[in-house]
């Protein structure tokens, strides 16, 4: 099942019916809270486009990476770095 936005415009929609547009005009906004922003950005490269950059207050740590399926953080031990 799918996650759906709790607010505005598209309200209750399944997050991967939301068209892309608004997905990528939320996710640049300044108010739109990192788990929106994640969700939204996990849409819109589950649908094959660009993933639009992170701020640098939501870059992740060096330990971590994003899943590329599900923006997932993933904390990696020092003998999983890929390096």
């Amino acid at each position: 099942m799918s996650d759906a936005l709790a607010f505005g415009k598209h309200k209750g929609v399944p997050i991967d019916e939301v068209p892309a547009s608004y997905l990528e005009w939320l996710v640049k906004q300044d108010g739109t809270r990192p788990d929106t922003r994640a969700m939204c950005a996990a849409s819109l490269a589950r649908r094959g486009g660009p993933r639009p950059p992170l701020s640098d207050a939501e870059a992740l740590p060096a330990n971590t990476i994003a899943c590329p399926h599900c923006a997932q953080t993933i904390f990696l031990t020092v003998s999983e770095v890929p390096f």
